[in-house]
């Protein structure tokens, strides 16, 4: 029988597992991780939540359940994909608490995954979904410092902020909410930004932000700026009346930072913007502007980078421009066959839509690729709109990955030509199941999650 392994049991590897497992295949999903759920399992702090909306970011074949707020905390992201995990039976073929170690062919093109337990899996392809929030970009500072560091990644919950001087260095998403925290915490806090960037509130008349470009007839790039700015100066406004700096980059070139409380805190004068970080001394940080202010904990918020340290470079699978891997119509690794690397793109309104639909599209792939002599790659480039796309446009199949942030219209766009080859290849396929979640009570009056179990209702095959 066909089998594929599946390297993370999260957003991204889900719906791969789920969709092979319909096509009839055999899979091994391995994931470190005690249980399914990825980055909302361990990997966020407790207090997080989405900055996008539930229904933007909810797998459309597993809706949400209605009584979750519009923006659920990490305990329901977790519960949710627990039970998405539990309604598609993918926990059965899961390995949870088992790291991969390495990678590699092995001949007759199969695949040896081997595994941190001595274990190993041997596999017709291998699908690595372990997304890109789990390697903090390396950042450091000139000079001695005597206070304490964190990682945002190793940043769990507020007691590791409490009677601390903090200071936040990145303003991302995650920057700005624990510095929103430490002020709360503390009073106040400091945070220092190297660059500007664009504040967006969660909710804009009313609405989830990220659900607004969703009720329009006309979709596209343009209209999501323009929707963006029309956010932006009403809400917001001149970013110099809160001391920050100018965005040196369009509006929604980069992911968007989405704050309804940073703002409101710079202006009750509890959270202080600071300039880029320059050196430290003792408990003293400087900064670019000349200025210095003394603390106690610097928390390094500056986002992270793509990392897949069981591809080893000794067996030349993966090629990298920067540090961004090459890959194949941004899924399928060129260098060797069978191997697709998926769950590196963004969706700034929300990433269900798009990992439901990557998912579908990697797992057909895989299932073509286990079955046909012809290479996945070589067929896709046999289209003619790829033809046509690669002779005047300037089109590449092979290239660095697209991380940039990217609005849902154009995202999917792109899928639906990808479905349309597949479809056209004869890639296999098979009804997609489809079930709700329905919220126990006690997470339905919005307390705590606890160990309560999510029952699942399923619909049955479309």
């Amino acid at each position: 029988m066909i089998r594929h392994c599946v390297v993370g049991a999260g957003f991204a590897g889900l719906p791969v597992a789920k969709k092979l497992l319909e096509i009839g295949d055999e899979v091994v999903m391995v994931d470190r991780n005690p249980g399914p759920g990825g980055l909302w399992h361990t990997g966020a702090y407790e207090h997080a939540s989405i900055i996008s909306s539930r229904r933007t970011t909810e797998l459309p074949d597993y809706p949400m359940p209605d009584s979750y707020p519009d923006f659920p905390s990490k305990a329901q992201m977790a519960r949710y994909l627990e039970s998405y995990a539990a309604a598609f039976d993918l926990n059965a073929p899961c390995r949870f608490g088992t790291s991969v170690r390495r990678v590699r062919p092995g001949g007759l093109r199969r695949w040896i995954v081997e595994l941190d337990n001595g274990q190993i899996v041997e596999a017709d392809t291998v699908t690595i979904a372990t997304g890109h929030h789990s390697t903090p970009r390396p950042v450091s500072h000139p000079g001695e410092w005597d206070g304490a560091i964190i990682r945002s990644d190793a940043y769990r919950n507020a007691d590791q902020l409490r009677d601390l001087r903090v200071l936040v260095i990145g303003n991302g998403n995650t920057g700005c909410d624990i510095a929103v925290t430490a002020a709360r915490m503390n009073g106040r806090a400091d945070i220092s930004m190297r660059s500007g960037a664009y504040l967006f509130p969660k909710l804009f008349l009313g609405v989830p932000t990220a659900e607004l470009g969703r009720r329009l007839p006309v979709k596209g790039e343009w209209v999501d700026r323009l929707i963006a700015r029309v956010i932006h100066r009403c809400a917001v406004g001149d970013l110099s009346r809160y001391g920050l700096a100018p965005p040196g980059f369009r509006i929604l070139d980069k992911h968007p930072v989405v704050n309804s409380d940073l703002p409101n805190l710079i202006r009750h004068g509890r959270i202080k913007p600071r300039p880029a970080a320059e050196r430290l001394d003792g408990h003293r940080v400087h900064f670019a502007d000349g200025t210095t202010g003394e603390y106690d904990l610097i928390v390094y918020a500056v986002g992270y980078q793509i990392s897949v340290p069981f591809l080893h470079p000794e067996d030349g699978l993966l090629d990298w421009e920067g540090d961004l891997p090459i890959l194949h119509s941004q899924l399928i690794v060129p260098k060797v066959r069978g191997l697709f690397i998926t769950g590196l793109g963004q969706a700034r309104t929300g990433g269900g839509p798009l990992f439901q639909e990557t998912g579908y599209l990697v797992a057909r792939m895989a299932a073509h690729e286990a079955r046909s002599s012809q290479p996945i790659t070589e067929a896709i480039d046999r289209d003619r709109m790829i033809g046509f796309a690669r002779a005047f446009l300037g089109y590449r199949s092979v290239a660095r990955t697209d991380t940039r942030s990217h609005g849902i219209a154009y995202v999917t766009r792109g899928l639906r030509h990808l479905r349309s080859i597949l479809d056209g290849i004869g890639c296999p396929d098979a009804p997609s199941r489809t079930a709700r979640a329905v919220p126990t009570q006690t997470e339905a009056t919005g307390q705590r999650l606890g160990s309560s179990r999510m029952a699942m209702q399923n619909r049955g095959d479309q």
